[in-house]
Formats: structure tokens, sequence, C-alpha cells
């Protein structure tokens, strides 16, 4: 029989898994180790079909199951364990994978606290809906704390020199220009 190590714990093939999402909710699924597993480097599980609280189904059955748990793990730790929701919707409507990653395994439990993701970004998958607080907030420059101000810059004002007031022109009575006398005769005066 198979077995594989999750979280520190051996389990064996066909065991059983806990697995609590916000969206999904819990559900049980029992294991099967997949084609992708190569030996201890990485492990592919086949967790199952399960049912979602999403209206579509492969019939018209409500009870029918609609959708397809796997969990990839490496056990090197260069990705961890992720949890991977496929909904089997016949008209294709969401068949785009949630990933969850940072998930929390204690013995046969595995949890994940936040919303799945769709290629590691938020989504607005209709299995989220109701979820939304959930989702790790974007970052508007009007809500981002406030930068430290620039420094303030230090100006210099180059003072000009001042043009001079107007000098004063003070008007004093003058005295009459003397006469000029008259010029000896046979000289012509120029004045």
């Amino acid at each position: 029989m198979a077995t594989f190590e999750l979280g520190g714990t051996t389990f064996n093939e066909g065991d059983k898994l806990i697995i609590t999402t916000p969206e999904i909710g819990t559900v049980t699924v029992h294991t099967t180790i997949n084609g992708l597993t190569r030996g201890k480097e990485a492990l592919g599980l086949d967790l199952g079909y399960i049912k979602t609280p999403l209206d579509c189904r492969s019939d018209i059955r409500k009870d029918n199951l609609n959708a397809r748990l796997s969990l990839y793990s490496n056990n090197q730790g260069h990705v961890g364990v992720m949890l991977h929701y496929c909904c089997n919707c016949p008209w294709q409507d969401h068949n785009h994978a949630l990933e969850y990653h940072d998930l929390t395994i204690q013995g046969n439990a595995i949890k994940s606290n936040s919303i799945g993701k769709l290629y590691r970004v938020p989504h607005n998958h209709p299995l989220a809906e109701g979820y939304e607080y959930l989702q790790p907030k974007p970052v508007s420059p009007l809500s981002a704390p406030a930068s430290p101000p620039p420094p303030k810059a230090v100006v210099v004002k180059k003072e000009e020199p001042k043009p001079a007031p107007p000098a004063k022109v003070v008007f004093e009575p003058t005295k009459p220009a003397p006469k000029p006398k008259p010029a000896p005769e046979g000289q012509i005066s120029l004045f």
C-alpha cells in the first residue's frame, strides 16, 4: 500500500482527510495518490468529487457532486502544500481552479483561513461570494500610509539693491544775474 507524508504525519492511500475552507466549508475526502507523484520529491493526491454551494451541477439533481479537489505538496519546501478546487460545471462557467496556500495541517485535518486564489491573486469566483472580507484589500493612494514629507528646500532670497529714492529737487530763488557791463567804445559786447 502506498504511503505519503503530510505535515509530519504519515498517511496511507485511502486514508480520510478533513478539508476546511471558507468557501467550501468542511468536507471529508479519501486520498488517492495520482500520477504526478515522483518518489518523495513531490506528492499529488486526488481527493475526489465534492459537493459545493454552487448551483451548477453536471445534471439537474441538486445533491449531485459538482467539484473536484486535489492536493499537491513539495516535500522539499519549495512550493509547500496547495489545495486545488475545480468546479465541474457543464457550462464551463467556473472551470478555473482555486488554489489555497499556507494551509494549517493538524493530524488528518487541513484548514485554510483565507479564500482561494486564482493564479495567486484574489478572484471574484461565485463560490467566494460573501467571503470578500477575507480578501486582501488593495492599497489606494488615498488610504496608503502617509510617506514622510520631502525635505524642505532652503530658499535664499537674493536681495536686489533697492533703487535710490528720487532726489529731492529743491528750487531756491535765484539771484538775478548781474547785468553785463557795457563794453568800452569800439568793442562789441557778446552779452
